[in-house]
């Protein structure tokens, strides 16, 4: 997705075509649900989001790796908006899954999801520990770990008031990203910078 605001109608017809030529017995499907939820999530509302999710859960059934994707999905939004119990609720099946489906990308997310609720909970020891085991695992992940862990890692330090290391993290998927020919993510990321650097009083 270079531009899925930009394009948003011509995405959706894509998405809707497709939707009636591939079989929903395919494991295809089940990719296509997942299209369609991330489109939902970049040009929705957060409602908007859920709702396309609680669509995918009903097609993944059994898919750990799917589901560790929609939870995941779901995580973020619970954030967004506050939702701290369904944060909890979500990151607990996102890591279940995760695990089952051996994703040691987006167990590292779930991982840093469950500090970040340690965290807004008191729980500063056991948060600290989830984080140095996501890092852990994420440290042992032979490619690139994905723009959710980033997103995860930064809510973490941004709770904690650590904006600096937010800031820090962000510029580091940034560094990630440039020259990636990954126009949408990269402006994404410069605003979270942007964002960060104006709560902190820094020229941006």
């Amino acid at each position: 997705q270079q531009d899925p605001i930009g394009n948003k109608d011509l995405v959706k017809q894509a998405l809707d075509y497709m939707e009636q030529e591939v079989d929903p017995a395919v494991e295809c499907f089940l990719c296509l649900s997942g299209l369609k939820l991330d489109f939902v999530r970049e040009t929705g509302t957060p409602e908007e989001t859920l709702k396309e999710a609680q669509t995918s859960l009903s097609i993944a059934d059994d898919s750990e790796h799917h589901l560790s994707t929609i939870y995941l999905t779901m995580v973020e939004v619970a954030y967004e908006q506050g939702d701290w119990e369904h944060l909890l609720q979500w990151a607990i099946e996102a890591e279940s899954n995760a695990r089952k489906a051996e994703r040691e990308n987006r167990l590292a997310a779930t991982l840093l999801w469950l500090a970040v609720h340690a965290q807004h909970i008191g729980q500063v020891d056991r948060a600290e520990i989830l984080r140095q085991q996501a890092e852990h695992r994420a440290s042992r992940y032979g490619a690139f770990i994905g723009g959710g862990y980033y997103t995860a890692l930064t809510a973490y330090h941004e709770e904690g008031g650590r904006l600096q290391t937010a800031l820090d993290t962000q510029q580091a998927y940034l560094d990630h990203l440039v020259g990636k020919s990954k126009p949408f993510r990269e402006s994404q990321t410069r605003l979270t910078i942007i964002r960060l650097k104006k709560a902190l009083g820094q020229p941006h």
